[in-house]
């Protein structure tokens, strides 16, 4: 909870849980008497407003979009976190979450997907475009931003989707070719969905390029706009938007 509301309120390091640490320390060792004379009710009025400002209300409203082995994990864990106990309701619902995107990368694998390097750096990116595609970028002379997503995403490839978001600042538009990518997870897809939104705050343009029907339609669920069917199409439009 302390992690969330570190978060919207600003905070970009692991200072409050620190912060919490020590003033927790301090109140049991001395500070006892001074905070027994707050009030019970108060401090339940403060833990009902906390509770509902860490809710991801926009996720819920969607949650019955879910595949059905999602919505059995994600309510699984609910329920064992109201009606039993929260740390293994975690550790039963990461258990079986790692259970899934195993058998879904193997399933993939399996299908014949030989690469297992879920991101790459641009640089490498636009040394590996076919020679027209290279030319477009070129022309854009640095103003757009080409994100390239490789192998099956899940929710381990969210935190370097998430660690990218704020490069949309440096460039006009922001392209993610997702051509490569043959599964789409529900964390990476809300990293994606971040990261547009993140563009759109910014003034920014952004694309999602080369999605196959089943990525398509999981970002379509998610309402994320922008989706062009591929990369030279993306940067067809990119540089247009710049010129």
């Amino acid at each position: 909870m302390r992690t969330v509301i570190n978060v919207k309120s600003g905070g970009s390091t692991p200072i409050s849980g620190m912060v919490h640490s020590v003033v927790l320390l301090i109140v049991l060792v001395g500070a006892g008497p001074l905070a027994e004379q707050i009030p019970t009710a108060l401090l339940a009025g403060i833990l009902i407003k906390v509770g509902l400002d860490i809710i991801d209300w926009g996720f819920l409203r969607r949650a019955h979009k879910l595949s059905l082995k999602t919505s059995v994990v994600m309510y699984g864990v609910l329920l064992m976190t109201v009606f039993w106990d929260l740390i293994w309701a975690v550790l039963v619902g990461v258990f079986i979450a790692n259970m899934l995107t195993i058998d879904s990368i193997t399933e993939t694998q399996l299908e014949g997907m030989d690469e297992d390097n879920p991101l790459s750096k641009d640089d490498q990116a636009k040394n590996a475009l076919p020679a027209d595609e290279k030319a477009l970028l070129d022309r854009c002379s640095g103003e757009v931003m080409l994100f390239r997503l490789k192998g099956p995403l899940s929710f381990g490839a969210a935190k370097g989707i998430s660690e990218r978001m704020m490069l949309v600042r440096n460039y006009k538009v922001l392209i993610l070719d997702i051509t490569d990518v043959p599964r789409l997870g529900v964390t990476a897809t809300l990293a994606i969905e971040d990261m547009m939104q993140e563009a759109k705050n910014n003034s920014r343009k952004a694309f999602v390029a080369g999605a196959n029907e089943k990525v398509k339609d999981r970002l379509a669920k998610f309402g994320v706009e922008g989706i062009i069917e591929t990369r030279k199409e993306a940067l067809e439009t990119a540089l247009k938007e710049i010129a």
